[in-house]
């Protein structure tokens, strides 16, 4: 590595650690007045001589309430936390939140796969839901494709740790993120940015809200873009590229146009209505894929240069042939109308969203054809819920009812071509999976909070989901990409069925004092069936619901007059019928693995140190177990003992942040930031081939404000950590034989301007 490229990184992480520091000891003056000021309020005694954390708001439990008032396990980070991290979007995000792992898609960076204390989904295809659920303004976001959402103009980002059957219900097994925009009528401002970083990157952003009318309309908009290059190019020869489209070249690059509008009316006090709507253009190209790995006697071995295999698993060493592009277009509208009639309030949220997406991945990473696959996504839904809720006994009990309604239709179209090795496609040369989803879930739930004392609260929920899927799947093999000449057709059927759960909740919390609550609670969470799209063995054709069912007890707490907070979680998760991903031969197939346990702990820190400098720290330590699998298993490699795929054991963040002012209207800020995953297993196989590696990811950030304007340097994986952000293993498949890694994100050094008013 360049040697004046270190020197800089020093210099920055020196200058994050020291500047306020360094501009104290330049002005000796100035550190002895403010020395002796701050001696002289300590002396009187005034109470805000050191600053006190501000209270978090969150909607958890479907209303607004306190952080430390909620007795549920949540992270959540405001618009002024996510900028204070460097972070851009929820990929970013899950660094810092406890017992969370998020994959990075080799198709691309818009897809989100995200995993809460071991719950998530790890494959992309539209025949699996999500088992994290996310919800943008209360709408569900029903597909992985484009979920990993860039942040602009946000109040906040909510996620709710464990299952959340009752009140969302949709997919919620894991947990839930939850995007909550900025309303119009929120305080009048007007702010944009504009920075440069690393790899010919720009990002500009821009949003504003404006009363239009006293106290009835209001007006918000923003619009963010950005375009960044690649990080890793081919070294195989551009003339060897695959007949499925690109050449080699620069893989990763990324450009995104987004846009958000709303529009809100309020002819009077008991009445509402929200419009929103969003569009957002994502383009650019797959990521690397590195390979790892080799099967002995395998086509991959048998097409392996001496060179290739010398660099095996090298973060350096790219031999892709194939570079995919990466498009994804994804617009929606919804309206939220609220109505309050005497102490009974009534909201409608109903919305229609739409996903193109175009975009590939090279599975063998090497010069030749042996799996290369396209995959084309076109989706739509459209979603109603309504809500009823209130207080009785004199607002000793809130409740809230409601009915919920998906209707979801997906296209995915999935081409792999296997020109280097026709064995591999017994005979043929490219596969086609066809695949057409029509899905509607149905979801009716009730939940009261009932206080008995002034300290002791009881809560109890139910919720019953019902969900239906009609799936059509077809696969050809063809002599070429022209696909005129079908060999055999493998799949050409019609299925269809239907699900359903009732999915209880039952919680005690008790409020210590004004300062401590304490809270205990079962919940359990619920995901339908479906129907494997690739070929599979006959008796994996179909798998069932799984269900998550949990026992958690924690502790909120502010403490030393509300400069620390301190909020603590333990769980207990029992973790039936898991849709594991199993590989045998050519199939690749979800099926219901067995059962498995989920406990541990997790602790969120969040300190007020001094007036100027704040600390904040998250742990999170989960064990799992696979206690029992499916009869069968053990022959894709799945035994009992194994651990969950993506689950950490241990995930830790932290940071601190200093203050400094220079002048009255201006001021200094530095933040560093660490966060650590330990060692992570991509398959319930957890074989040596699966598993990465912990890492370490430093971010830092110097920000100077003047009035209404901001110059902020950062860089972002600041000592350029070499990790490995996804892998997967078919190195013991006869007919492919390959192990791969996608490497992580390595440095970014940026500057941005902003400004506000």
């Amino acid at each position: 590595m360049d040697y004046r490229v270190n020197a800089s990184m020093a210099v920055l992480a020196l200058g994050l650690m020291f500047a306020p520091q360094a501009n104290a000891q330049n002005d000796d003056a100035a550190a002895a007045a403010q020395a002796e000021a701050t001696a002289q309020t300590e002396t009187a005694g005034q109470e805000d001589s050191v600053a006190r954390l501000g209270q978090v708001t969150v909607t958890a439990r479907r209303r607004e309430e306190s952080l430390q008032n909620t007795p549920v396990a949540v992270t959540a980070l405001d618009s002024s936390a996510l900028e204070d991290r460097s972070l851009t979007n929820l990929q970013d995000m899950a660094q810092y939140v406890p017992s969370m792992v998020s994959a990075k898609s080799g198709t691309g960076g818009g897809a989100g796969q995200f995993f809460l204390r071991g719950v998530g989904q790890g494959d992309y295809t539209v025949n699996v839901d999500p088992g994290v659920a996310l919800y943008i303004d209360g709408v569900y976001y029903a597909r992985t494709q484009g979920a990993n959402l860039e942040f602009v103009d946000l109040d906040r980002v909510e996620v709710l740790r464990g299952p959340q059957g009752t009140l969302y219900g949709k997919n919620a097994v894991g947990g839930l993120i939850n995007f909550v925009t900025r309303r119009p009528d929120a305080p009048e401002q007007t702010k944009g940015k504009i920075g440069v970083s690393s790899r010919n990157g720009m990002r500009g952003e821009f949003a504003f809200n404006r009363e239009l009318v006293d106290d009835k309309l209001y007006i918000g908009g923003s619009v963010v873009g950005l375009t960044q290059e690649g990080f890793m190019s081919s070294k195989a020869d551009p003339d060897d590229a695959s007949p499925l489209g690109m050449s080699v070249g620069r893989f990763g690059d990324r450009e995104l146009l987004a846009g958000r509008g709303s529009i809100l009316y309020t002819p009077n006090s008991d009445v509402s209505f929200l419009l929103r709507g969003d569009q957002s253009h994502k383009t650019g190209t797959s990521q690397p894929v590195i390979l790892r790995g080799v099967g002995p006697g395998t086509p991959t071995d048998d097409f392996l240069s001496d060179e290739q295999r010398e660099n095996l698993g090298s973060f350096d060493d790219l031999y892709s042939q194939y570079r995919a592009p990466d498009e994804i277009t994804s617009n929606g509208v919804s309206l939220t109308s609220e109505f309050s009639f005497g102490g009974v309030d009534l909201k409608s949220i109903t919305a229609y969203r739409t996903l193109e997406q175009d975009t590939g991945m090279d599975y063998d990473g090497i010069d030749a054809s042996i799996a290369e696959q396209r995959a084309y996504v076109d989706q739509n839904q459209f979603s109603q819920e309504f809500q009823l809720s209130g207080a009785l006994f004199e607002d000793r009990f809130n409740w809230i009812t409601g009915v919920y309604y998906l209707k979801e239709e997906n296209e995915q179209v999935l081409t792999v071509d296997a020109t280097a090795a026709p064995n591999t496609l017994s005979g043929g040369t490219i596969q086609v999976q066809n695949i057409d989803q029509e899905g509607e879930s149905f979801g009716v739930f009730v939940n009261g909070d009932y206080d008995l004392t002034d300290r002791i609260s009881l809560n109890a929920a139910l919720r019953y989901s019902y969900e239906t899927k009609d799936i059509g799947r077809m696969t050809t093999r063809y002599t070429d990409i022209s696909l005129d000449t079908p060999i055999v057709t493998l799949m050409d059927r019609q299925d269809d069925d239907g699900w359903g759960q009732y999915t209880p909740s039952v919680g005690i919390d008790y409020q210590l004092n004004n300062n401590v609550l304490l809270y205990a609670k079962y919940s359990q969470g619920f995901k339908s069936g479906g129907f494997n799209i690739r070929p599979a063995p006959s008796d994996e054709d179909t798998f069932d619901p799984e269900t998550v069912d949990s026992v958690e007890i924690g502790a909120k707490t502010e403490l030393l007059d509300n400069r620390v907070r301190l909020n603590v979680a333990l769980f207990d998760n029992n973790y039936e019928d898991i849709h594991l991903l199993a590989r045998e031969g050519a199939s690749i197939f979800t099926f219901n693995g067995g059962s498995a346990y989920t406990r541990g702990a997790e602790v969120e820190l969040d300190a007020q140190v001094t007036r100027s400098i704040r600390a904040n720290l998250g742990v999170g330590y989960l064990d799992t177990e696979l206690e029992e699998v499916k009869p069968g298993a053990a022959l894709v490699g799945i035994v009992e003992g194994n651990r969950l795929p993506y689950a950490a054991e241990w995930t830790v963040s932290g940071g601190i942040e200093h203050t400094f002012d220079l002048t009255p209207d201006s001021l200094i800020r530095t933040r560093l930031d660490g966060s650590y995953r330990s060692d992570v297993s991509y398959s319930a196989t957890n074989s040596e081939l699966d598993r990465a590696k912990g890492y370490t990811i430093i971010n830092g950030r110097i920000t100077y404000e003047r009035g209404d304007l901001s110059l902020s340097l950062y860089a972002t994986n600041l000592f350029d950590e070499e990790y490995w952000a996804l892998l997967g293993n078919n190195s013991t498949s006869p007919v492919t034989g390959y192990a791969y890694g996608v490497p992580g994100d390595p440095r970014n050094v940026g500057l941005e301007l902003g400004i506000s008013f």
